[in-house]
């Protein structure tokens, strides 16, 4: 797998996993948020491994379950991954970094 074949995958894998209902949204590592490579997708890392591995970083909505969300997110990409030949039998590891509280905070 090329670097630039590398991205499009993060950046696909980045796109289905925002589409879920109770991501709020992708949080990128201090590495992504230090890069200046066009095109990295931040919060989304594909390891090449055997089986791949790809590692996904989210904030979760108000009112959505953290683990439901995880698993939310890990079916999909087993799911999309599947049209993919470079994916085929991808591992996801999925990272909660924050949970958002609809709650107004205390006074």
């Amino acid at each position: 797998m090329t670097p630039d074949e590398r991205r499009r995958l993060e950046a696909d894998i980045a796109a289905w996993v925002t589409e879920l209902p109770g991501v709020a949204y992708l949080s990128p590592r201090l590495p992504h948020r230090l890069t200046t490579r066009p095109g990295t997708t931040g919060g989304v890392r594909l390891r090449r491994t055997a089986p791949p591995t790809v590692e996904v970083w989210i904030a979760v909505r108000p009112g959505h379950q953290a683990s439901a969300t995880a698993s939310s997110v890990r079916e999909r990409i087993a799911l999309k991954s599947g049209c993919h030949p470079g994916l085929a039998g991808i591992r996801a590891e999925i990272v909660v970094t924050a949970c958002l509280n609809s709650a107004p905070p205390p006074t």
